[in-house]
């Protein structure tokens, strides 16, 4: 058939083009997040503590 315009001129870019020019928003904090400074992470159980380490020799 005739050439169609659309085909040899696309009005809208290919996805994997247009795609990484979308800013993607950061999802809402969840139930679970504390809004503020985070608190310290507390040692693991069994881990030597700052001042005991490398000592008792």
């Amino acid at each position: 058939g005739p050439p169609n315009a659309y085909d040899e001129y696309p009005v809208l870019p290919p996805i994997g083009l247009q795609a990484p020019q979308v800013p993607i928003p950061p999802p809402p904090p969840g139930p679970d997040v504390i809004p503020g400074p985070v608190p310290p992470t507390p040692a693991p159980v069994g881990a030597p503590l700052p001042a005991e380490a490398g000592g008792g020799q």
